[in-house]
């Protein structure tokens, strides 16, 4: 299928349908910094949105990659195998129900070695002997760690090698 306006605007229609929570659950999954949550978007004195404002959300990124939410997701789980939730995960979500897959799950710096040596080693070459005393994150955005001691949070770059303070 021809990627024209036309099959933008078909897609548009399509989202339509679907939960607010749904397509909020993809703007969380898509963007994990975003400010997408009632209550984020209440924290950050802003209206909830709504179906047509998270519509227009989503359609963003459609726009900007002429992929359906669906494709996005599937083409992140191929480009990071390990790092998102595996297909029979977004099975579910991608079939109607109502919420994404788990988002976010707890490991430490062994799993972090286990599941992706780069970004531990460079967490380890950040923080030193303090690696070990980080909260890390697997999420749909990727690595996320906290630094109890002092609230620092970084986040890793894969596609680059290194990690971000956020």
């Amino acid at each position: 299928m021809e990627r024209d306006d036309a099959w933008v605007q078909s897609e548009e229609q399509r989202l339509m349908t679907w939960p607010r929570e749904k397509l909020i659950g993809w703007l969380e999954w898509n963007d994990a910094n975003g400010i997408w949550s009632d209550k984020d978007m209440i924290a950050n004195d802003m209206d909830p949105m709504t179906v047509a404002d998270a519509v227009e959300q989503v359609m963003n990124f459609v726009r900007e990659n002429l992929e359906s939410p669906e494709e996005m997701m599937g083409g992140s789980l191929a480009a990071n195998p390990g790092r998102y939730p595996k297909p029979d995960e977004f099975d579910p979500w991608l079939k109607g129900s109502p919420m994404p897959p788990a988002r976010t799950k707890k490991l430490d710096i062994a799993d972090l070695m286990r599941n992706d040596p780069d970004a531990a080693d460079g967490l380890v070459e950040m923080l030193g002997d303090e690696a070990d005393t980080v909260e890390i994150e697997d999420g749909p955005g990727g690595y996320i760690v906290r630094y109890p001691k002092t609230g620092e949070m970084w986040e890793y770059d894969g596609a680059n090698g290194f990690w971000v303070e956020i």
